[in-house]
């Protein structure tokens, strides 16, 4: 889980809201016997880009496509789970980045950000929300530069490239 001590505080010239605190984690489990958790019942995490509400319509697919009856055996609810927890992990580092929040960065971002900070390469990650284009322009804007720039890892010619990473 992330760190739960961020806050934010809204204001509009119409309405005033109360500071807001903000929580990120999730459920180990999001199928336990009968129970299947989807949307905020399995993972609490904003990113006010609507990523979790995508999360969440992709867990009730992903719930119909690998229980389809209500008795669905244990490698049936085992292998929901495990690719859901790949999922809100995924999205748990999006929300990471985002918040710019304090602490230790989770295990999975740790490995994406080293990918990107030795050669400008983002794996493709399977189940993640977040295209691999996403976490490049995100580096990039923050800007993060590789330590060393991998051709084979863009598909871009090498002028485009080299303008890209010199900040043009």
């Amino acid at each position: 889980t992330l760190p739960s001590s961020r806050v934010a505080r809204w204001r509009s010239a119409r309405a005033r809201w109360e500071p807001v605190r903000l929580r990120a984690g999730r459920v180990m489990q999001a199928m336990e016997g009968k129970l299947l958790r989807v949307g905020r019942a399995a993972v609490q995490c904003e990113t006010f880009d609507g990523q979790p509400l995508a999360v969440a319509l992709a867990g009730i697919v992903r719930a119909i496509e690998l229980l389809p009856r209500p008795d669905a055996s244990g490698r049936e609810a085992a292998e929901y789970n495990r690719r859901s927890g790949m999922v809100h992990d995924f999205l748990l580092d999006w929300a990471f980045v985002r918040w710019g929040l304090r602490g230790a960065a989770p295990p999975s971002f740790t490995e994406l950000h080293a990918q990107f900070a030795q050669r400008a390469r983002i794996p493709f990650r399977d189940e993640d929300p977040m295209p691999p284009g996403h976490w490049l322009s995100w580096f990039l804007a923050s800007g993060e530069r590789p330590r060393h720039i991998d051709l084979t890892a863009m598909a871009m010619s090498e002028e485009r490239l080299a303008a890209v990473f010199a900040g043009v």
